[in-house]
């Protein structure tokens, strides 16, 4: 029987993303998942049948690269940015999303699945390569910040950072029901539901579609623009 277990300290159970998906994968492979929390730790218990260890493996390896290069990301560097803009926000977001497959790579290489794991331990004193490279970018960021503060200089830069991400999803329609943004394929499948523009352009910065259409004058003035500013070349009527 494979096993592994990975523990992360209850300050940083936030950094967990769903596990939808590695459960799934489990069940596929008669696999069991459990949960335990002890004292300041939560641990997460996964197994399954020897013959499917590197099938779970693989799908554990990709769940933490997910919480390393999602909410890990974002947190390290809300801390080691500090800049006064209007839409940091959305300069946050963007260089999270920034540079993912290089990382996802380096993380392929690097990260080793072990029996035992704790997720916040093997960030602080494993993955120091990936972390100097956060630093690298906080530290330029930082260094321009005085550029950053005008608003044409920081759209072009956002532009140019967003034509580096990949994109996630090609062509996606936005429409307004009851003041909640819907998001849909152009098949009319919907893929989420947001309760606000903010959230909404966020959203577009994840998954960075390759065409963004908006049925009507839904957004607020100051979204519109960024959205006119960011994503110019993806919006069609």
């Amino acid at each position: 029987m494979y096993q592994v277990c990975l523990s992360i300290s209850s300050q940083f159970e936030h950094w967990l993303p769903s596990l939808c998906e590695l459960n799934e994968i489990l069940k596929q492979c008669d696999g069991v998942y459990s949960c335990m929390q002890n004292q300041d730790r939560m641990y997460l218990r996964f197994s399954c049948p020897d013959a499917c260890k590197l099938k779970v493996e693989k799908a554990i390896k990709e769940y933490l690269c997910e919480i390393y290069l999602t909410k890990v990301k974002k947190e390290y560097m809300q801390q080691n940015i500090k800049i006064n803009l209007d839409i940091f926000d959305i300069l946050l977001s963007i260089l999270v999303s920034f540079d993912r497959e290089s990382e996802k790579e380096l993380l392929d290489r690097t990260l080793i699945v072990h029996d035992t794991m704790s997720i916040d331990g093997y960030f602080n004193f494993r993955l120091y390569e990936i972390r100097d490279r956060w630093l690298d970018i906080c530290k330029l960021a930082k260094e321009n910040a005085l550029f950053l503060t005008d608003r044409e200089t920081m759209f072009e830069l956002l532009r140019f950072l967003m034509s580096t991400i990949k994109p996630k999803i090609e062509k996606i329609v936005v429409k307004q029901f009851n003041s909640i943004f819907e998001v849909y394929t152009l098949d009319d499948q919907l893929l989420i539901q947001l309760d606000n523009p903010e959230d909404l352009l966020l959203y577009f910065i994840e998954t960075a579609p390759l065409e963004i259409r908006i049925v009507g004058d839904i957004l607020p003035k100051q979204q519109r623009l960024i959205l006119d500013s960011i994503f110019d070349d993806k919006l069609k009527a």
